[in-house]
């Protein structure tokens, strides 16, 4: 049983990792299109293109790099002993 609920921790930090990172691709594709139209016009500056997707980049990464540390450095004992508590399991 505890083998089980450890599986699943993993399983979700391991989801949450591969749904970053299909989020992350296709937010690059479309910055990449978005880049590319864009530099057909000589009066944009590419450097601060989109802003927003750079902040979206950055976190993306952050979590992601949350989510791999979490595999081997988290709080999932206490996160179980508590879940049991509040169902009244011992």
């Amino acid at each position: 049983k505890e083998d089980v609920l450890d599986a699943q921790l993993v399983h979700e930090r391991l989801a949450w990792v591969a749904m970053e990172m299909f989020a992350y691709a296709c937010s690059l594709s479309r910055l990449d299109a978005e880049l590319a139209d864009a530099s057909a016009s000589a009066d944009t500056d590419l450097a601060d293109f989109n802003p927003a997707a750079d902040y979206f980049f950055q976190r993306s990464q952050r979590r992601q790099e949350e989510n791999l540390v979490g595999l081997g450095n988290n709080d999932d004992d206490a996160r179980i002993k508590a879940g049991r508590a509040v169902l009244g399991m011992s």
